[in-house]
């Protein structure tokens, strides 16, 4: 979406209460042949906590990548490497915790998803550490999600 980064911008310029914006992601392959294009289950103006437990809850990024933030609340995020497989996730509980987040209901990017890549990797490695996040954060994840898992 070539209109994407400017409709973030703008949104974030126009509610100052808006911690971020983002969108969910497109995934493909290998062969670039999408995999998943889904639209996210939320989308609009969202309270941040809400949907930082969803996505613990579903152990995958709700938010796809974050698109613009605040560089205010950016800058106070101190990364831990022992969280590098997760360090996205703590970096938007982190400058999300009790603001408003703005997620565009359709997709505005990609990600390539196969076994031969670093997002495959990175997310089998990253479904371990999503109880420590949540723990970190003090966010309850329930049983009955969890035992799915």
């Amino acid at each position: 979406d070539a209109t994407a980064i400017q409709r973030a911008f703008d949104l974030l310029e126009s509610d100052s209460e808006l911690a971020m914006v983002t969108s969910p992601l497109k995934w493909m392959d290998a062969n670039s042949k999408i995999l998943r294009d889904e639209l996210e289950p939320v989308h609009g103006k969202l309270d941040a906590d809400e949907v930082n437990k969803i996505m613990l809850k579903r152990i995958r990024i709700t938010y796809g990548l974050i698109m613009l933030a605040r560089t205010e609340y950016v800058k106070s995020f101190q990364p831990d490497t022992k969280w590098q497989s997760v360090a996205d996730v703590d970096l938007f509980i982190s400058i999300s915790k009790g603001r408003k987040v703005f997620i565009f209901e359709k997709p505005a990017y990609a990600i390539r998803f196969h076994n031969d890549n670093n997002s495959m990797r990175t997310f089998l490695d990253a479904r371990g550490k999503y109880q420590l996040i949540a723990a970190k954060h003090n966010i309850q994840r329930s049983e009955e999600h969890t035992s799915e898992l």
